[in-house]
């Protein structure tokens, strides 16, 4: 007979280390320390292992590992080196190697909340997903079927859980439809047990990114990270928007961290990135756990509170967290796949967020998203299209587009780009201030920074894509031109979205983002600004308008 057993304390609170700091504040630490340190370097141009390895020992520093196929190397370097590494032209960023921990349980009404059972009706199991779970690993279990996997940690090649965190996880996503302990959301899916984390819980950023890389090359479906740190990192950004931009679904844990009121911006990353579906955990009444991470780039909940999964040596634990969220949306989206073997990821992701059941005040929130995710009761799917990039391959430095969306009024799935369409936004009186022609132009001493945006007037669903170029005095493009771009709501300022790329070849890089629910209707400034040589060189905005479908 199976023994249950709640999870252990240990697992009730996740630490984080401390904000990351940019790597400009060592100009006022001791420049004289000789203290080495773990980093992670992300190179701009491509270049084999052996040229990165002699690009950091040009600076003293010890090469440990290169990722040749990421263009990301770990090194040991003192602040000094690192400090001077970063201003080397051919360095994008120094990152110290941050810890990563799984976000554990503070503590099955679940299925029932999300009609999950409609798809099980219609004999959906999530049959032919591979769905990489990194986590502490998965442990032998008579409700789970591992189908490979890796290791990253440093300790042990043995990709088996030696926590009970990675195990439990994978026990919302696929436990066995067999009549005994639970019935995990898409139990007929494949896992891979890709062991980031050790036997405490945490995992450097190297590990989490080799383990992405690994899902990467796997060609998995979906890439589930019940997982954090309050540490932004372009290393982990870069490798999860290749992840996306190869068609894998990735999904993450919004955090532990919340408060009662969820009153605050506590979201982990990379639950903050917009590659990312990010998840966060309602209770048995539907209601927003106090524990549950909040803020704008929340997207959907799932239930998070009293969930019965597998556990270590073969038994089965309760817990609470937004760790036992994240595998029930990952289970979900492995359903749909199924559904909808053509369907892209982005047509994936609208027809999960479309669906969502809205919670809290009327529309998206910070506290709960867009919503509790529903398995769609009926929908009609016609002429699905074939499986495609996210992005196209002739668009060099972009990091993430969206070929097609679903239409949450018709419910079909249909292939949309927003190019051709004449809708405009109401005549009002901040009609007249909106720019009349496609393309705004900064001159700089320097440089001349353009911005041109896809239309005027967006619906709710629709594609947003801003072109910045960048060209010197006479006309050529630069290179490597490192571009912000701010989505600010016209009526108090504040910030939607922002994002960061560089120039390509041809001194250009496009933006591309989707215009969700959560933009208020009304007017946007996209403003955009562009960095070389250390120094802002050119600001640009754009006016456009935002509206309900």
């Amino acid at each position: 007979m199976k023994k249950s057993k709640k999870l252990s304390a240990v697992l009730a609170t996740s630490v984080f280390l401390s904000g990351l700091q940019g790597i400009s504040a060592y100009a006022n630490d001791n420049p004289s320390s000789t203290k080495e340190s773990d980093y992670v370097v992300v190179f701009k141009e491509n270049m084999d292992e052996r040229e990165m390895k002699k690009e950091i020992e040009k600076y003293s520093g010890k090469s440990i590992e290169e990722y040749e196929k990421l263009q990301v190397s770990s090194a040991k370097l003192t602040e000094k080196e690192a400090q001077r590494l970063e201003n080397d032209g051919d360095i994008l960023a120094v990152e110290p190697n941050t810890t990563f921990q799984a976000f554990g349980s503070i503590q099955q009404y679940s299925h029932e909340r999300t009609s999950v059972g409609t798809a099980w009706e219609g004999g959906l199991t999530g049959k032919g997903i591979d769905i990489a779970v990194l986590d502490s690993g998965i442990a032998p279990h008579s409700d789970l079927t591992i189908s490979g996997g890796v290791s990253t940690v440093d300790y042990t090649s043995s990709y088996t859980d030696d926590n009970g965190h990675g195990t439990h996880v994978a026990g919302v996503i696929a436990s066995k439809d067999d009549g005994n302990g639970t019935r995990g959301v898409s139990p007929g899916a494949n896992l891979y047990s890709v062991k980031v984390l050790d036997k405490k819980g945490a995992g450097k950023l190297t590990d989490i990114i080799e383990g992405i890389d690994w899902a990467i090359r796997k060609n998995v479906d979906i890439i589930n990270m019940s997982l954090g740190t309050t540490s932004d990192s372009e290393a982990l950004r870069q490798v999860i928007d290749k992840a996306n931009k190869q068609g894998i679904l990735v999904v993450a844990s919004a955090g532990n961290s919340g408060n009662s009121a969820g009153t605050d911006n506590s979201m982990a990353y990379p639950a903050r990135y917009d590659s990312v579906i990010s998840v966060g955990a309602t209770d048995t009444n539907n209601r927003r756990a106090n524990f549950s991470s909040t803020g704008v780039y929340l997207d959907v909940m799932a239930p998070g509170k009293g969930i019965t999964s597998t556990y270590l040596n073969n038994t089965y634990g309760t817990g609470d967290g937004t760790s036992q969220a994240a595998p029930y949306v990952s289970g979900m989206l492995a359903l749909l796949k199924e559904k909808y073997p053509k369907a892209s990821s982005n047509e994936l992701r609208q027809l999960l967020e479309s669906n969502a059941m809205d919670l809290g005040v009327k529309g998206r929130d910070n506290l709960y998203g867009l919503g509790l995710v529903q398995f769609p009761k009926e929908i009609k799917v016609e002429k699905p299209v074939e499986q495609e990039p996210d992005i196209p391959a002739e668009k060099e430095n972009e990091t993430q587009t969206d070929k097609a969306i679903v239409s949450t009024e018709t419910q079909t799935v249909e292939k949309t780009t927003g190019q051709n369409e004449s809708t405009q936004a109401p005549t009002t009186p901040e009609q007249d201030s909106a720019s009349s022609t496609p393309t705004d132009e900064d001159v700089d001493d320097n440089l001349v920074t353009t911005m041109e945006v896809n239309k005027e007037t967006f619906k709710h669903g629709e594609i947003v894509k801003v072109t910045m170029k960048v060209v010197d005095k006479t006309g050529n493009p630069v290179n490597k031109v490192k571009v912000y771009l701010d989505s600010v709501r016209e009526t108090d300022g504040y910030v939607q979205q922002q994002r960061v790329g560089f120039t390509n070849s041809k001194g250009e890089y496009t933006f591309s983002f989707i215009a969700y629910d959560r933009y208020v209707e009304g007017y946007y400034f996209l403003k955009s600004k562009t960095s070389y040589l250390n120094e802002i060189q050119g600001e640009v905005s754009k006016k456009v308008y935002i509206k309900k479908k």
